[in-house]
């Protein structure tokens, strides 16, 4: 199951859906919430009752340090998951005028939050037209928000 998760991630950019794996599975939904929640509880899969929201990949662990501008290691996660979630939740990519604004960053907060962002590794910025996408080095398990 790991491997066709992986598979659907790199070839669509998101997890498969719950019927899909059913499908191709041959199992009922049930059968299908009780493989997902012995595989998340070992930290094999991340899943939420969004309907593209499979991924790979344990917790990330909480003890990053800030970023030199502040962010803490919560934030930095939320940032990388918002960008994430974004095109499901509203298509597209985001700006960085859009992370700036729902996260309600100052002008000199917002330049340092996401200079330190990317240099990261964790958002990738495409100044052609502005907008933000999950950088490589962003744990896949950051790109899932189990409070949508």
């Amino acid at each position: 199951m790991a491997a066709h998760i992986a598979e659907a991630r790199e070839q669509h950019g998101r997890g498969p859906s719950w019927r899909s794996l059913s499908e191709r599975f041959d199992w009922t939904v049930a059968e299908l919430a009780g493989v997902l929640e012995y595989l998340a509880q070992r930290g094999v899969v991340t899943y939420t009752d969004a309907a593209y929201s499979l991924g790979l990949g344990a917790t990330p662990p909480e003890d990053l340090p800030p970023t030199l501008t502040g962010l803490s290691a919560q934030e930095q996660r939320d940032a990388v998951a918002w960008v994430s979630t974004y095109d499901r939740r509203v298509g597209g990519s985001p700006t960085a005028s859009q992370l700036r604004g729902a996260f309600h960053w100052s002008g000199e907060e917002y330049l340092g939050h996401m200079r330190s962002l990317v240099d990261l590794g964790l958002l990738r910025y495409a100044a052609v037209d502005g907008t933000l996408r999950v950088g490589q080095a962003a744990p896949r398990a950051w790109t899932q928000r189990t409070d949508e």
